[in-house]
C-alpha cells in the first residue's frame, strides 16, 4: 500500500474515519453500490437544504437519471460544437486583450491565476445556461458567489466553527438570491420562451441552446423548481472553473520544467498526444483533490480483504493511490509524460474519481480522445503557442491550501514578430 503524501493534513472531522490509500481498494469503494456521497447532512456541517438536490449531492436512482440526462452535454457531438462556438473564440478574445495591454517596457505580462479563471468562468456560464457573464465585473460577482458556496460546502475542511459556518451558509443563501434575480432568473425566462416556441412547433430542437437549464426544461420533473435549476447551473460553473484553472497552471509548470530538463522533447510541445499525456500525468501527480470522502450504506468488502461496516465514513487518499507503483511503475512520485499505466488504467488515475460519481465534465476538461482537445489542452497549447514563459523576478505564489494551487501565476508572452 502507498502512503499519504507527507504535506497533506486531513480535516479534524474525518480524523477517525477509515483511510484507504491502496489503488484497488479505492477503485472498489468508488464503484460499490453500497457506498454513497460522504459528508452527509448531519450536524454540524450538513449540506444546506438549498443545494441538497443538485447532481453532486444525489445518490441512487435519482442521481442515475439526472446524470444520464445531463450527460448529453458532454457527448462528443455537443463538445465539438462547444469547442468551436465558445471555447476557441473566447480564448482568442482573451489573447487579444492580453496583447493589447503591454507593460511600460513593452512586455506582455499576465497573471494566469486570475485570467484563466475568468476565461473558464465565462465558458462554464455558457454551458450552464447563464447569460450576461461577460465583463470582468460580472465575472467577479459570480466568482464571489462560487467562493461562498465553496466555503459553505467545505466548512469542516477550512476549520470553521459551527457559528462561522452558519454565517457563511446564510451569506451564501443571500448571494444566491441576488444571482437568481440578476442572472439565473432572466436566463431561465429566455429559455422558457424558446422552449414554448419549440413545443408550439415554431422552432426545431437544434435551435434550442445546448446548456444545463435547457436540458432540464426538456426533461422537466414536476418536483423541480426554479431554485433547483439555479443550483444545478451554479454547480456546473463551480465544477468547471477552479479545478480546470488549477490543472492548466500545474500542467504549464510541469511541462515547461520537463522540456527544460529534456530539450529533446521540446518539439513535442506541438504534439497533441504528448500534451495529453503531460496533462494526464499532471492530474495524476498534482491531483484535482487530494482526497475524497464517502460513506457506506451497507457492508463493503474490499479487494484487500478489509471489511467496512455500514454507516462508516471513508477517506480516499487519492494522491496516494495515484502513486501506487504497481499501477504507475517505478518512481511514481516523479512527473514523466512518457509514463504508461498498467492495464486499462488511464494516465490520470483516479483524478476524476470513478463509478457513478465520477466527474461528469471530464471530457470537457481533457477532451474526447480523437475528437475534441478539451479545455485544458486548448488553453495550455495556446499559452505555449504565444511563447509564454515564467518571469524570473516574479515567480508563482502558491495558495495556502491542502491543494496544489496558485494565487499568483504570472507569465510573460513572447513579443509578436
Amino acid at each position: 500500500m502507498t502512503t499519504t503524501p507527507a504535506d497533506l493534513e486531513l480535516p479534524e472531522r474525518v480524523a477517525d474515519w477509515v483511510r484507504i490509500s491502496d489503488w484497488a481498494d479505492m477503485n472498489a469503494v468508488l464503484r460499490s453500490p453500497e457506498v454513497i456521497q460522504g459528508w452527509g447532512r448531519e450536524a454540524p456541517y450538513g449540506v444546506p437544504w438549498f443545494i441538497e438536490r443538485h447532481l453532486a449531492e444525489l445518490d441512487g436512482k435519482e442521481h442515475l437519471e439526472r446524470r444520464k440526462m445531463e450527460s448529453q452535454l458532454f457527448l462528443p457531438t455537443a463538445l465539438t460544437i462547444y469547442e468551436e462556438q465558445d471555447v476557441k473564440p473566447l480564448i482568442a478574445e482573451y489573447v487579444e486583450r492580453w496583447r493589447a495591454q503591454p507593460q511600460p517596457d513593452g512586455t506582455i505580462r499576465v497573471d494566469m491565476a486570475q485570467e484563466v479563471f475568468k476565461l473558464l468562468l465565462r465558458m462554464a456560464a455558457r454551458v450552464a445556461g447563464i447569460d450576461g457573464v461577460d465583463t470582468d465585473e460580472q465575472v467577479a460577482e459570480v466568482q464571489h458567489i462560487l467562493d461562498l458556496d465553496n466555503r459553505m460546502r467545505t466548512g469542516a475542511m477550512s476549520a470553521l466553527t459551527v457559528p462561522e459556518h452558519e454565517a457563511v451558509v446564510q451569506e451564501a443563501y443571500a448571494t444566491r438570491q441576488v444571482f437568481r434575480e440578476k442572472y439565473a432568473g432572466p436566463s431561465l425566462a429566455r429559455r422558457r420562451a424558446l422552449f414554448e416556441r419549440y413545443q408550439a412547433g415554431e422552432i426545431a430542437r437544434e435551435d434550442l441552446p445546448l446548456d444545463v437549464i435547457t436540458i432540464m426544461l426538456l426533461h422537466w420533473d414536476e418536483t423541480w423548481d426554479d431554485d433547483l435549476t439555479m443550483s444545478e447551473a451554479l454547480m456546473f460553473i463551480g465544477g468547471a472553473t477552479g479545478t480546470t484553472k488549477r490543472t492548466v497552471c500545474n500542467a504549464f509548470k510541469r511541462v515547461t520544467e520537463w522540456v527544460a530538463e529534456h530539450p529533446e522533447d521540446r518539439p513535442l510541445l506541438e504534439d497533441d498526444d504528448f500534451l495529453r499525456r503531460a496533462i494526464d500525468e499532471t492530474l495524476r501527480i498534482d491531483g484535482v483533490l487530494p482526497f475524497l470522502v464517502r460513506r457506506t450504506k451497507g457492508e463493503v468488502t474490499l479487494p484487500s480483504g478489509t471489511v467496512i461496516p455500514p454507516d462508516t465514513g471513508i477517506v480516499l487518499l487519492i494522491n496516494s493511490g495515484n502513486r501506487d507503483p504497481e499501477i504507475f511503475g517505478d518512481d511514481p512520485d516523479l512527473f514523466d509524460p512518457h509514463r504508461t499505466a498498467a492495464g486499462r488504467v488511464r494516465g490520470y488515475g483516479l483524478a476524476f474519481g470513478a463509478g457513478q460519481h465520477a466527474c461528469i465534465g471530464r471530457r470537457a476538461a481533457v477532451g474526447a480522445e480523437g475528437i475534441t482537445r478539451g479545455n485544458v489542452m486548448t488553453i495550455l497549447s495556446t499559452l505555449l503557442e504565444e511563447g509564454a514563459e515564467f518571469i524570473p523576478d516574479d515567480p508563482p505564489v502558491r495558495t495556502r491550501s491542502y491543494i496544489l494551487e496558485y494565487d499568483h501565476f504570472p507569465l510573460r508572452l513572447a513579443p509578436l514578430s
